[in-house]
């Protein structure tokens, strides 16, 4: 009868040490390091034993093979043959395949808090001893472990995955951004322009005053294409409606507007229209199709939109002013900012 219970317990103490390890290492140590020091304590003591690395995972796997052998071992005497098999065989099954394979359960984390702290008090003193045998095994797994990621769409799946994951503390905000700086360079510029009907284009001839300034506030935009009196469609310029703001009463478009003007194609990528912004230096473009026609324009706004996902927001506009940057201050802006996004930014995923 000793025997059996001997064996019994050896078998419930290769099981423990099997849930142990699994828990160990469930955390990758960098976020058990993080959270144990942020004061969890459940982190906190699993810390104790994770932070010995391989060594300690060595030293677990000896336990457990030790335990469950000395659980048969003691039975070999007492059980006949197929009778000791098969408890081998439903010993062995357990503690090394199905328990890696299942989840943590609550009653199995309460056993592995009880446990923890004589694990902690032998890893500990033993870690000197296994430290080289651990290393020496660790440097011989040549082939580092796969990512599971092959291409853009792979980790964007993963980043989309991480919305739902339950200790994420990632925001949407966060998780979006990654998202657009992934997939931007994919998009052409057709998906983000304004197009051509929503475009307000304007004369060189056309006179400024109140008529032309309502016009260009009711529209929205701050830049137009400039058009010669008798071909709308052929373009001389641009108008900023900053250059007609600051312009004094009176005079004409061909006054204020500006020469210089650049064109993209609508099947252009975004990344294209960004070098294409970087390299003329202009806040926007006109974009045209591949028989040459006006299609819409592009702005260095939209642009970042499409990058980033959201509308830049700033309530900072006096970069001429020296006081003013000087006297800047981070919090406030970023309050002020938040203040007029709230509206628009989903919940934020629950932490830990």
């Amino acid at each position: 009868m000793i025997a059996f219970i001997f064996a019994f317990l050896l078998a419930v103490a290769a099981a423990a040490l099997m849930v142990a390890r699994k828990t160990y290492a469930l955390v990758p140590l960098s976020e058990l390091k993080r959270q144990s020091r942020a004061g969890d304590q459940l982190a906190q003591s699993l810390y104790k034993v994770a932070a010995y690395g391989s060594a300690a995972q060595l030293l677990l796997w000896l336990l457990i093979v030790l335990c469950a052998a000395g659980s048969i071992a003691i039975l070999a005497s007492v059980l006949p043959n197929i009778i000791l098999f098969a408890y081998a065989l439903v010993v062995m099954g357990y503690i090394l395949v199905w328990l890696p394979l299942s989840d943590v359960t609550s009653f199995g984390l309460r056993c592995v808090m009880w446990i923890t702290p004589s694990i902690t008090w032998l890893v500990s003193h033993l870690f000197g001893v296994f430290e080289k045998p651990a290393n020496a095994v660790q440097n011989r797994q040549t082939a580092p472990q796969h990512t599971g990621l092959y291409e853009t769409e792979d980790l964007v799946a993963l980043l989309t995955k991480q919305r739902t994951q339950e200790d994420n503390r990632f925001t949407e905000t966060e998780v979006d951004q990654l998202l657009h700086t992934l997939t931007f360079a994919q998009k052409k510029v057709a998906e983000i322009m304004t197009p051509r009907k929503k475009v307000k284009v304007v004369s060189r001839d056309e006179a400024i005053g109140p008529i032309l300034m309502d016009e260009l506030h009711e529209s929205g935009l701050l830049f137009f294409p400039v058009h010669e009196p008798a071909n709308v469609d052929n373009f001389v310029g641009t108008l900023h409606l900053a250059d007609v703001v600051r312009a004094k009463k009176g005079g004409h478009v061909r006054d204020v507007m500006r020469t210089d003007i650049f064109f993209v194609n609508e099947d252009f990528t975004i990344e294209q229209v960004l070098h294409a912004f970087i390299k003329t230096k202009e806040h926007a473009l006109v974009v045209v199709n591949n028989f040459g026609e006006f299609a819409g324009i592009v702005t260095i706004e939209e642009v970042l939109k499409a990058m980033l996902g959201r509308t830049i927001l700033s309530d900072f506009s006096q970069y001429d002013n020296l006081q003013a940057v000087a006297n800047y201050k981070p919090e406030a802006a970023k309050k002020a900012v938040e203040k007029k996004t709230v509206h628009r930014e989903k919940p934020t995923a629950k932490t830990r």
